[in-house]
């Protein structure tokens, strides 16, 4: 076995701590947040040619997690006509309720912004498959 400094170990063989910060707990939250938005009726799933090619869609929620308290930022879209005030307080007090009972962090703040679609431009859930 060849003797190497811990420099010139690839990065996979070096020690956690030495290798940087991965903070799995804010995207696993996001998801949480993201399918609990997604729950509530009159929002839907929809994401833009534009977005499409980002990589994004919505809802997409994007949390900071500090100690044991969160703060959500939210965006779902929902299909025109709807009761937009009604609607976003659905799922602002839904995102609230759902990600403190699944996660157990006190949730400080959710802010909802809503987009709104037309209704022949909502996307289709994908099937799933159960095994």
């Amino acid at each position: 076995m060849a003797d190497f400094a811990l420099s010139e170990l690839p990065d996979a063989q070096r020690p956690a701590a030495e290798r940087g910060d991965l903070d799995v707990r804010d995207r696993a939250l996001a998801r949480i947040v993201e399918h609990a938005a997604t729950s509530v009726p009159g929002s839907v799933r929809h994401s833009s040619t534009l977005d499409k090619l980002r990589g994004r869609s919505h809802p997409h929620a994007d949390v900071q997690v500090q100690g044991s308290r969160a703060w959500v930022d939210l965006e779902v879209a929902a299909t025109w006509p709807c009761l937009a005030t009604e609607l976003v307080e659905s799922v602002r007090g839904t995102v609230l309720n759902e990600t403190r009972r699944l996660s157990g962090l006190d949730v400080m703040r959710v802010d909802v912004r809503l987009h709104l679609v037309d209704p022949d431009r909502v996307d289709e859930p994908a099937a799933r498959t159960v095994r």
